[in-house]
């Protein structure tokens, strides 16, 4: 297998993208930029196979149940609403409390629903922050 080199020459780009630049972009920046490029790439993909969607027949045929479907769906999430209301089921949001976790020392750990990986340090650095 031959080396192609203008294909080494992008990889070589690309790592140096990846290793020095993008660590020093913020992650809104880079969010924007993969939004663009999915978009693109969306958009050739479909340049590039629009006679095969177009030609395409299976979609016809589900073209007919596309109603029924939707219906179902709809009923189905008014129907665990409706229930939801009538048996009172609470969803519960994580609680945050500061306090020992399976015999750990309290003053070290605090607990998130059971995760002990927040040091109390950091908290109460953040609180002076604020």
């Amino acid at each position: 297998m031959e080396l192609f080199l203008p294909s080494l020459v992008i990889l070589l780009l690309a790592g140096f993208v990846v290793l020095f630049i993008i660590p020093r972009i913020s992650p809104f920046i880079i969010f924007i930029l993969c939004t663009v490029f999915f978009i693109l790439a969306l958009y050739g993909h479909s340049l590039l196979f629009y006679n095969e969607y177009k030609s395409s027949l299976w979609r016809d045929s589900l073209r007919n149940s596309v109603p029924a479907i939707l219906a179902g769906v709809i009923s189905i999430g008014i129907l665990i609403a409706t229930l939801n209301l009538f048996t009172n089921i609470k969803i519960n949001m994580p609680t945050f409390s500061l306090g020992s976790v399976e015999g750990r020392n309290q003053k070290v750990f605090s607990t998130v629903n059971g995760y002990t990986n927040i040091p109390i340090e950091k908290i109460k650095e953040l609180e002076k922050q604020l």
